[in-house]
């Protein structure tokens, strides 16, 4: 590692495509169709074992592919919607 590379930036974890980003209106939304439980919890601001359980309950419908699991945008959002309160 290059000397002169301060603490801060040789333990940064790089910023990855997969990380959660705003859309502009009129911006094609590019953000990916179907998260991983971790990608799932960044966006609802809990953990990943909180996930896994709203998974488990049905809380949070899942799309499984062998062993791994994911969820889709779609349902965060309407999870997000469904329990908005004080809605005009």
């Amino acid at each position: 590692m290059n000397d002169a590379m301060s603490a801060a930036e040789q333990t940064a974890t790089p910023r990855t495509d997969a990380t959660p980003r705003l859309v502009r209106a009129g911006e094609p939304d590019a953000r990916p169709l179907l998260l991983r439980a971790e990608e799932a919890a960044h966006l609802l601001n809990v953990g990943r074992s909180t996930v896994f359980q709203m998974l488990a309950d049905g809380t949070l419908p899942a799309v499984r592919f062998g062993r791994s699991v994911r969820v889709r945008r779609a349902d965060i959002d309407a999870l997000i919607e469904a329990r908005v309160s004080g809605a005009a």
